[in-house]
């Protein structure tokens, strides 16, 4: 029975790192932000937290202006409303001062250029995209002249014309966001536009959990199930170690009792034989 024990013993280990590492975010916090940004929860994350605790990282040291960062160690955009809900809107006013001195920098365009494609993070259909190409200065497109700088050059795509695949060596495309309505040219670049959550949004309506999970977006209905099936799991196999340890215990008594009344019943025969 001991080898059994120490198996079960082993598959209860296992599960105990299964679980561990299956849901990391049991050691991830609820942040307060502010009454009108409301908690930080996943898929955001608080500066203080790990990595893994969230996708987008929100600065609330001054409630007053809470920003978000939309890509891994980039800019922090300065935002308005709740991080659950429809739209997340984006009103930074020191990129638009930065904007309005100098739209050909290439700090300033990369601090603007969206984030590309996430499983929860969206641009509505509302928030009108510029395509620029960020070229070497030695490169040529055959694309509509932007602005140039002393390290390169930004050509914009029209909304008709195709993207040329692939790009001309020392080329690269960031998405940045335009004024809607406005002539397809640097002059309608804006530091004010829309983000949405809607399937985390929904998700989270329904009261499940909103996760990312291999890449993809996941909504696991019901808060803590998984943690709840996995808490289960372990429960039951250390109940069944100890009703087996139990086992083994009263196993061994009764073999002690056996023994002991074989001991006495010889001892008694002798006696009479005797």
């Amino acid at each position: 029975m001991a080898p059994v024990a120490l198996f079960i013993l082993a598959v209860l280990a296992h599960l105990v790192v299964l679980h561990s590492a299956g849901y990391p975010e049991e050691h991830c916090q609820v942040h307060f932000c502010s009454s009108s940004v409301g908690n930080i929860s996943f898929p955001f994350k608080s500066t203080e937290d790990p990595r893994e605790c969230g996708v987008f990282t929100v600065n609330c040291s001054d409630p007053e202006r809470p920003k978000i960062q939309l890509k891994e160690g980039g800019y922090l955009h300065e935002f308005q409303g709740s991080l659950f809900s429809p739209s997340i809107s984006i009103n930074d006013r020191d990129l638009a001062d930065r904007l309005e001195k100098d739209r050909c920098d290439d700090g300033v365009l990369d601090d603007l250029s969206l984030p590309s494609a996430s499983p929860i993070l969206e641009v509505p259909l509302f928030t009108h995209n510029l395509t620029l190409f960020k070229c070497n200065k030695n490169s040529y497109l055959q694309r509509n002249y932007g602005c140039r700088n002393v390290n390169h050059t930004y050509y914009t795509a029209s909304f008709s014309s195709s993207l040329p695949n692939p790009l001309p060596p020392g080329c690269a495309t960031i998405q940045v966001p335009m004024r809607p309505f406005h002539p397809n040219k640097f002059s309608s670049l804006t530091a004010e536009f829309n983000l949405s959550t809607p399937e985390c949004f929904q998700c989270i309506e329904s009261k499940g959990e909103c996760r990312v999970e291999e890449g993809e977006f996941k909504c696991a209905k019901g808060p803590g199930t998984g943690n709840l099936v996995a808490k289960f799991a372990i429960g039951a196999v250390a109940g069944l170690i100890i009703l087996i340890v139990i086992a083994c215990c009263l196993r061994r008594k009764l073999s002690s009792y056996r023994l002991l009344f074989f001991w006495k019943k010889q001892n008694q025969n002798r006696q009479i034989t005797s």
